[in-house]
């Protein structure tokens, strides 16, 4: 039906059909004739005063909407980002000032922050230095809110955002070094995650040509962060003594991203992590989440935190059984070797007994391995094992003297009788879990001169 001027008139619809539709990728009302190559250009006066005055969630949210249907031709963000504008610098500072604030307010929209993080992308390869005054602010208000954020699917759009405003900024990531330290100790787990995520990110993007930045500026500002004090002492407690796994897990991707990258860990002491196992196992993984985060950042499939966690799995349970599998095949050559060995000097080479259970003197408990060995059987000092405990035994004359608890004979013979040698018993320990803990299955006597 034609309206009072002649021309048709445009059907109402609703907020909750165009959602709808958009979702769809129909295009509503005009909204394709609004796109254009230069979004923040074609931001009214009327948009500027509106977008100064925004301090409620609508206002900040009907300005994100405009400037996204500049962007896109759809205000609600359903359709393709471009990969970049029209330069405008002047215009472009203007507008991402009000971006700087409304990602610190406390009362920001989440459609209006997401808006924001994906604009924020072809904005980073669209404008120059001069238009990312506010990047400290930028990267504060990402920071310190919006990887707080827990609603679904809003976390992927942060990180991107932060290293888009590192690149176009060109700025020192030590100029965001309070920032960051204070993300990085955050007392949030999902916070101090995205920090160490971000950073093992900062160490790939320099090596990848789709990202306009030098691996040797970010080879630079990596260097920073591994001789700052906080931070590396933040990466210790990550390490550690952190009880988030995905906080452990991203930062042992962060070093093993910069020792990629830089070629050491700064002032981390490796020796000590590596002797941590829940630390060490995190380094372990380190590469595969590397090569995962690699093809995310590029644009491609990778795969998901549940398929890496069930390969890591799976090659746990290969090494567990191939060292299992190891120390029973030593245990068998250990026996055989000392049965072998006894019966060629003269020791009686007589079964090994097994003596299941835990005594006084051994803490561990498992199983011990017994031989009773002849008084003719000579011990020399190199076959001396440290570890193995020697056992007093009755003395080897037959005089039944069990050696006054220092293994010399007491009788009345007064060392006449020849018992100058006495029997002993060499008992060694099996850990149940870990297997033979003292390879050594031999038989000794030990020879000892002695005055009453």
């Amino acid at each position: 039906m034609p309206g009072k001027d002649g021309k048709k008139k445009k059907k109402h619809v609703s907020l909750r059909e165009q959602m709808k539709l958009a979702k769809k990728g129909v295009q509503v009302a005009d909204a394709e004739e609004k796109k254009t190559d230069d979004p923040v250009g074609s931001c009214s006066a009327e948009w500027f005063k509106e977008a100064k005055g925004a301090d409620k969630w609508k206002p900040k949210w009907e300005c994100m909407q405009h400037l996204m249907e500049y962007a896109t031709g759809d205000s609600f963000g359903n359709q393709a980002m471009p990969d970049r504008f029209a330069a405008n610098d002047k215009a472009a500072g203007e507008v991402m000032a009000y971006f700087a604030k409304w990602l610190n307010d406390e009362t920001g929209h989440l459609f209006t922050r997401k808006h924001i993080l994906r604009l924020l992308l072809p904005f980073g390869r669209s404008y120059g230095k001069g238009a990312w005054k506010k990047h400290s602010s930028l990267a504060r208000g990402i920071m310190q809110k919006q990887w707080m954020e827990k609603a679904p699917n809003f976390l992927p759009y942060v990180t991107p955002a932060l290293i888009a405003v590192y690149i176009a900024s060109q700025a020192k990531l030590l100029s965001w070094k309070d920032e960051l330290a204070e993300a990085l100790s955050s007392e949030q787990p999902q916070i101090r995650m995205s920090g160490w995520d971000f950073l093992a990110k900062l160490c790939m993007i320099g090596d990848l040509r789709m990202y306009d930045v030098t691996s040797s500026r970010t080879s630079k500002d990596v260097k920073d962060v591994l001789n700052h004090g906080s931070m590396m002492k933040s990466l210790r407690h990550a390490l550690l003594e952190d009880q988030d796994k995905a906080t452990r897990d991203a930062a042992a991707k962060f070093v093993y991203a910069a020792r990629n990258l830089c070629g050491g860990a700064g002032k981390l002491d490796m020796k000590s992590v590596s002797a941590d196992k829940r630390a060490q196992m995190a380094l372990d993984m380190a590469p595969e989440l590397f090569k995962r985060d690699e093809r995310i950042l590029q644009g491609l499939s990778a795969p998901s935190d549940e398929q890496l966690a069930k390969k890591a799995e799976a090659k746990q349970a290969k090494s567990s059984a191939k060292v299992k599998r190891k120390h029973a095949n030593n245990m068998r050559a250990q026996m055989m070797a000392a049965k072998r060995r006894a019966k060629k000097m003269g020791g009686g080479g007589g079964a090994i007994q097994v003596v299941g259970g835990k005594d006084d003197d051994d803490d561990d408990g498992g199983t011990e391995l017994v031989t009773v060995l002849p008084p003719s059987f000579a011990l020399s000092a190199s076959d001396v094992v440290t570890g193995a405990r020697f056992l007093t035994t009755a003395c080897g004359c037959g005089c039944g003297c069990t050696g006054g608890g220092a293994g010399f004979c007491t009788c009345d013979c007064g060392g006449g009788c020849g018992c100058a040698r006495f029997t002993l018993a060499l008992t060694f320990t099996l850990d149940d879990t870990l297997g033979l803990r003292f390879l050594f299955a031999s038989m000794f006597t030990f020879m000892l001169a002695f005055m009453l």
